[in-house]
């Protein structure tokens, strides 16, 4: 994952959000039973391939999308198909996460983090995952807008002699505006985040 160029008005992206993520959805027994019904049976009605009506083709349900099988391997941990789950694995998610520190400035084109699959069986993972984790251009958005606000900020304040209000003129922006509680917590994160002097 990585920022693409933008208009040239900003040098830096704030690289943050990821940990939220990976914390909230990634990490620990993320994969059960009743997540994986209600999987296939969402698979199975709204992503049904209409062309092919087979055994599968039940009640205007296709259950030959959803890689049932591949998901109930990481529910036992059973990657192999020996019968014999490995309970240290048992409901985890074969991935791997390498990522740069959250608050790195990043150039536009530099990798801030990658997916890999620990097990060649579930080769189809990073790119499953990818509409979840490509949400942390939000985050990371807030905090590259708010790096920019207080760059200006400060200029002017340096000017009006009004340094010490900083907090106060970044804390303006209200709970209000964004659609989903997440969103607001992540804004407000991420300007709080970048009040915080990293000396960039």
């Amino acid at each position: 994952f990585e920022s693409l160029a933008g208009d040239g008005n900003g040098d830096h992206i704030v690289f943050f959000g990821l940990q939220y993520f990976i914390k909230e959805y990634l990490t620990g027994n993320v994969i059960t039973r009743e997540k994986i019904e209600a999987a296939d049976v969402y698979v199975a009605r709204y992503m049904a391939d209409v062309r092919f009506q087979g055994p599968a083709f039940a009640q205007g349900y296709d259950h030959t999308m959803f890689p049932r099988g591949d998901w109930e391997a990481m529910l036992s941990g059973d990657y192999d198909c020996t019968g014999v789950g490995n309970p240290a694995l048992a409901g985890k998610l074969p991935l791997k996460i390498e990522a740069l520190p959250e608050g790195s400035l990043v150039q536009p084109g530099v990798c801030m983090f990658k997916l890999t699959n620990t097990h060649p069986r579930f080769f189809w993972l990073p790119n499953f995952l990818e509409t979840l984790l490509v949400q942390v251009w939000y985050p990371s958005t807030v905090a590259t807008q708010a790096r920019e606000f207080r760059k200006t900020i400060q200029a002017y304040s340096v000017l009006s002699q009004r340094l010490s209000q900083l907090p106060e003129e970044m804390g303006k922006r209200e709970f209000t505006t964004e659609a989903v509680y997440e969103d607001n917590l992540a804004i407000h994160v991420a300007q709080v985040f970048d009040l915080l002097d990293f000396g960039y």
